[in-house]
Formats: C-alpha cells, structure tokens, sequence
C-alpha cells in the first residue's frame, strides 16, 4: 500500500522565522521514518479516508532546537492518527 500525505498548511507561530525550514524539513523527514518503520495506521488504511489534524496535542521547551521541535511535531501527527 502506498500513501501520499499532504499536508495542505503548518502555521509555525512563535518561532523564528530562520527556524522554520529546519522545523519542517525535520517533520518531512520524521514523518517518512515513521510511516516507513511502524506502517500506515489503521485509520489511514480505509478506503476514502481523509483524516483532520487541525491542531494536534503539541507543547515544545522555548529552547528546543528546531529539529527537534520538527521531530516532536512529526510524533504528534503520527499519533493522531
């Protein structure tokens, strides 16, 4: 099975704007290693499914390095599904 994710807008408020290509290339990355590793959860796996993840449960330390912050976003969206 194969699966495209689009991910139509991230709104990355409070962080500098030099930070955030890092943020979402690190989510890039991350959400590929997950979806490769653990699979395509269950919830995706039906047909016609488009889940919704307008604002996932995320809370970040304001020291938190913006691949860092990119990798915790990435768990967040993984886990909502």
């Amino acid at each position: 099975m194969n699966i495209e994710l689009n991910i139509e807008a991230i709104q990355l408020n409070g962080f500098r704007s030099e930070d955030q290509a890092a943020i979402r290339q690190a989510l890039s990355a991350e959400l590929t290693r997950l979806f490769s590793e653990r699979g395509i959860p269950a919830s995706l796996q039906r047909e016609g499914s488009t889940p919704n993840l307008n604002q996932p449960d995320f809370n970040v330390a304001p020291s938190a390095e913006p691949s860092s912050v990119g990798v915790q976003l990435a768990h967040s969206i993984y886990g909502g599904f």
